[in-house]
């Protein structure tokens, strides 16, 4: 299986929006990531994405490049996605590659856990993506790095 994770991409703050929409660099960070994980040629069964608005919205963009279906998780939710990525990831065949749509701290946090190292040895700026080769391994994942990009690489 290979996973994506993704940070949601730029926001704007609560106090400017309190639906918190892409900026128009949000915008632009989802179609680079996009466009990047197309140059992967792996091909993704699913988008799983956060139900939050800018989680939804940077999914949606991914989507429109990438043609996979994007399914809203309240699983994925801020604060509850550590508990529960590895049941999301148990629902799908290990022929499956997937991409998740999360935010920070979750994001960090299981990435940390899949990869084997220290939480505070990774960040995710917005619009950053990272992609693992997941090997499931009983009721535990593990995994390899395969690519971190970041937006403003691309």
């Amino acid at each position: 299986m290979k996973l994506v994770l993704i940070r949601h991409c730029k926001a704007y703050e609560a106090e400017q929006d309190p639906d918190r929409n892409l900026t128009k660099e949000g915008i632009e960070e989802a179609n680079h990531i996009a466009k990047a994980l197309q140059k992967t040629n792996w091909q993704f069964s699913f988008i799983l994405t956060s139900p939050i608005n800018r989680a939804l919205q940077t999914a949606n963009i991914l989507q429109s490049i990438l043609h996979c279906n994007v399914i809203p998780k309240k699983e994925l939710s801020p604060n509850s996605a550590l508990e529960n990525y590895l049941y999301l990831l148990k629902e799908h065949s290990i022929s499956e590659n997937l991409i998740f749509v999360l935010h920070m701290p979750d994001i960090a946090r299981i990435a940390a856990l899949i990869l084997k190292i220290p939480e505070h040895n990774i960040y995710f700026s917005t619009g950053s993506a990272i992609g693992i080769n997941i090997q499931k391994k009983n009721d535990s994942v593990e995994g390899i790095l395969v690519f971190f990009y970041q937006p403003y690489m691309l």
